[in-house]
C-alpha cells in the first residue's frame, strides 16, 4: 500500500469515528415512523415508531430533536386512578436483540411547540440521540390518526 493510500485510509477511518457512526447507529433500526397530524391550532403533536435493537448490548434513547418544533421530549402514559396521564422520561431502554414500539398510550416522542401547521403526508425530520452519543436522523410522515376511545382520550399533560 502506498503512503498516499495509507494516509487516505487513516483519514477515512478517522472520519467514520468522528461522524457519529457507532454501534448504536448500526444496531438500532427504526421502522414504521410516523407523526400524528395535529388538530388545527394545536401547538403539540407526537411521534411513534418501532426501534429494533439488533445488537448484543442494550441501547437507550436519551433524547430527540426536530427543526419543526421547539423541543422533543420522551414521554410515557400511566394510569392515575382511572385517568390516563403523561410524564416525561429521561430515557427509553431498548434491550439487546429486541424491539420496542413507541405508540399512543405508551412510550412516545412528544413534539412540543410546533413552528407551523403540519399537513398530512408531510415528512418530519427527527434526530434520535442514543446513550453512547450517537445520533440517527429519521424521516417520519405525518398521518391522520383515528380518535382514541373516550376512556383514554381524557388525559392531562403533567
Amino acid at each position: 500500500m502506498t503512503p498516499a493510500r495509507r494516509a487516505l485510509r487513516s483519514l477515512l477511518l478517522l472520519f467514520v469515528q468522528l461522524s457519529g457512526v457507532s454501534t448504536a447507529l448500526a444496531d438500532v433500526v427504526v421502522s414504521a415512523a410516523q407523526v400524528r397530524l395535529a388538530p388545527p391550532g394545536s401547538a403539540n403533536s407526537a411521534a411513534f415508531m418501532t426501534l429494533h435493537n439488533q445488537g448484543a448490548s442494550d441501547r437507550r434513547l436519551v433524547g430527540a430533536s426536530s427543526p419543526l418544533v421547539s423541543r422533543v421530549e420522551l414521554h410515557t402514559h400511566y394510569n392515575d386512578d382511572g385517568v390516563l396521564r403523561m410524564r416525561a422520561l429521561t430515557g427509553i431502554e431498548i434491550k439487546a436483540g429486541s424491539q420496542l414500539t413507541l405508540k399512543s398510550g405508551a412510550d412516545h416522542l412528544m413534539l412540543i411547540g410546533l413552528r407551523g401547521a403540519l399537513t398530512e403526508g408531510q415528512t418530519v425530520s427527527i434526530t434520535l440521540n442514543f446513550d453512547d452519543g450517537s445520533q440517527q436522523v429519521i424521516a417520519a410522515p405525518v398521518r391522520r390518526f383515528h380518535p382514541e376511545p373516550e376512556s383514554t382520550s381524557r388525559h392531562s399533560h403533567h
